[in-house]
């Protein structure tokens, strides 16, 4: 087993929890914001509308393939031209 040669033996010598008095205790300096947009998040991102991109054009592909699309336009159609008789 490795043995820890290098422990701070002088937080051993005070009670647990007090500080020693000669030291004086510094607050934890604030940690930076992480920023919203970073390079990953952009990538990410980027990735993410291609994909959605993608997708709606092949689902708008299948549709004028199997007819979908020409049927609504053909009832636009219709509808219109029966709205002027």
């Amino acid at each position: 087993m490795p043995v820890d040669n290098h422990r701070d033996r002088s937080s051993e010598s005070t009670d647990a929890g007090e500080p020693e008095p000669n030291r004086s205790v510094q607050p934890t300096p604030a940690r930076r914001r992480r920023r919203f947009v970073t390079r990953r998040n952009a990538i990410v991102s980027g990735i993410a509308i291609g994909i959605g991109v993608v997708v709606i054009i092949l689902v708008a592909f299948i549709g004028y393939r199997l007819g979908f699309l020409d049927r609504y336009i053909a009832g636009q159609v219709q509808d219109t031209l029966s709205k002027y008789g």
